[in-house]
């Protein structure tokens, strides 16, 4: 599923700059000139037979729809320094491989390379060891950067802001680097649409895209076909603080919302292990909502870095008691292996929060590292390596939110093998007002604890207020050593419906629960497991079911022969 990625992608087009004023203007667009500069020129008129020298010449000669050429300077050159900050609807482009700009001075233009504007592109550059970020943007809409290669940002080695802008009880200040780009949407009301596609973004000390939108902002983000690799961090927490680093962060605050889609990137080694760091990380405060679609997206881990939190998509819901934020998340066709912590991770901070999760048509597996032992009653299996976990809420704790969340998850067609905890942890449900699980058409096989594991924890409440819903048909629970573990020892959870035939949730089952240490484990609750392969025809085997607190399953009738031998 690798895809190429280069700088050499569009420099075919980017070499035709200096003819599209002529084509533009005659379809009745661009009538802007064209300048142009390039590094170790001389003393020059921005001209393409003599270009300025500098940034802060062609910054200040260009106006508003101008075109900004940047040559490809003699190799013996010096990248041109001092960033440079765009006019609305300028179109920003490196013509050749030299063409390198870098901004040493973080006290000039935010110390970033580039500050976008209104309608801006910026195409086939190489923005390198920045003050800051590699290119910032407040309050920008109709941006194209593509095609870029961008590195060494963040020579600073400054902090860029902390999460949600406030303290996690018992974890702490969540501090992120200045990134490659960097975007802060909070203009009331208005549409701002970002795409960014086709860049390179790699060997640094900083986290990759960032964008933050607030008060009621309406992003719409495109991130597609880039390449992240080898983001790594070395910040020096303060007291209460946690350095984090990632590949693409979102995060909302107010009642902002962001319309997000990652389409075919490739991210590698993001992380160190020293810091908490997430390929991508969509954290949601007050009632902003996020709707966010990922397709076609790979996750590699070749240097075998990152830290005991270091996932591929990691959700953060509300972190204070708020009115109610919203996260519709699409994983599709995607592949990711070598996590050291959990591959996908949602967890619902402190407050109310409604998420709304599909998983399909995609490999989670191969975590790094050896797996996490047997817990202890009541200890979640966060960052513990799952394939994927929803768990309890940021920094713990055994006290129930006032807030209702509710949290809805379906596997469908995705194979989850080979992590390093579970294949899928649904944990800690009694904060939820409403938790949902279903499994179709998928194969969860040799993880590393168990395929499948959902449990209720104690809690402090007056009563039970948990609605449990599980459901899993015509997959597969196969060589872990504990293919279904489902606990409410305690009896958390006010009403739960456990599906895996046969049951209230119309399950057809079919599922293959075979050669695990012990197929199903189930404590306090009812569960159904009729129609189901269990490697033989006279149904499980002694010493293989194992029942606790008051709990049944029901596994009769079973199939005679297995629905998918060939697996």
């Amino acid at each position: 599923m690798q895809r190429a990625h280069s700088l050499a992608a569009g420099l075919a087009a980017a070499s035709a700059l200096a003819a599209l004023p002529a084509a533009a203007a005659a379809e009745g667009g661009h009538t802007g000139r064209t300048w142009y500069v390039q590094a170790g020129a001389a003393e020059g008129t921005g001209s393409f037979a003599s270009p300025f020298g500098s940034l802060a010449e062609v910054e200040a000669a260009s106006g508003p729809d101008d075109r900004i050429a940047v040559l490809s300077g003699p190799p013996t050159a010096a990248p041109l320094d001092g960033g440079i900050a765009l006019k609305p609807r300028q179109r920003l482009a490196g013509l050749g491989p030299g063409s390198r700009i870098t901004n040493t001075d973080a006290t000039r233009n935010q110390g970033a390379g580039v500050v976008l504007a209104d309608g801006v592109e910026v195409a086939n550059l190489h923005v390198l060891d920045t003050a800051r970020a590699g290119m910032v943007g407040h309050d920008v809409s109709g941006v194209r950067i593509r095609g870029n290669l961008i590195t060494g940002f963040n020579r600073s080695n400054g902090v860029n802001y902390c999460f949600s802008g406030i303290v996690v009880p018992v974890v702490g200040c969540f501090i992120t680097p200045h990134p490659a780009i960097d975007l802060r949407l909070d203009e009331p009301g208005r549409e701002q649409s970002i795409r960014i596609f086709g860049n390179a973004i790699r060997d640094a000390q900083g986290s990759g895209i960032t964008v933050r939108a607030a008060g009621s902002a309406r992003a719409t983000l495109r991130i597609a076909r880039n390449r992240l690799e080898n983001l790594d961090v070395n910040l020096v927490p303060g007291p209460g603080q946690i350095q984090h680093s990632e590949g693409v962060l979102v995060n909302t605050f107010d009642r902002a919302r962001a319309n997000v889609r990652l389409t075919g990137n490739l991210y590698d080694s993001i992380g160190t292990g020293a810091s908490n760091s997430d390929t991508n990380l969509f954290v949601l405060d007050g009632a902003s909502r996020q709707k966010v679609r990922i397709a076609g997206d790979v996750r590699r881990n070749t240097e075998r870095v990152g830290g005991p939190s270091a996932t591929a998509i990691e959700v953060w819901g509300p972190l204070t008691e708020a009115p109610g934020a919203r996260l519709d998340l699409v994983v599709e066709d995607g592949d990711y292996r070598g996590m050291t912590s959990d591959a996908i991770q949602m967890a619902r901070g402190g407050g109310n929060i409604a998420i709304r999760a599909t998983v399909a048509d995609t490999f989670i597996g191969e975590g790094i590292g050896a797996g996490p032992p047997m817990p202890p009653p009541g200890v979640p299996l966060f960052n513990s390596g799952s394939c994927i976990h929803v768990g309890e809420r940021i920094g713990g704790g055994t006290t129930p939110s006032p807030s209702p969340t509710s949290i809805w998850l379906d596997v469908i067609r995705s194979r989850l093998e080979g992590c390093k905890s579970a294949g899928i942890t649904f944990q800690n449900a009694p904060e939820l007002e409403s938790g949902r699980l279903r499994i179709r058409d998928s194969h969860l096989a040799g993880n590393g604890l168990a395929n499948l594991w959902v449990e209720s924890f104690p809690v402090v409440q007056t009563e039970p207020k948990a609605r449990l819903s599980v459901s899993a048909a015509d997959s597969d629970f196969v060589g872990s050593p504990r293919g279904i573990v489902i606990l409410d020892a305690t009896r958390q959870t006010a009403a739960s419906a456990i599906d895996l035939g046969g049951g209230l949730l119309g399950s057809p089952g079919r599922n293959r629960i075979l050669r695990n240490g012990t197929d199903v484990e189930v404590a306090g609750l009812a569960v159904s497991a009729t129609r189901n392969w269990w490697g033989s025809p006279s149904g499980p085997e002694p010493g293989q079911i194992l029942l606790s607190g008051g709990a049944t399953l029901t596994t009769r009738p079973v199939l005679a022969t297995d629905p998918r031998p060939d697996r």
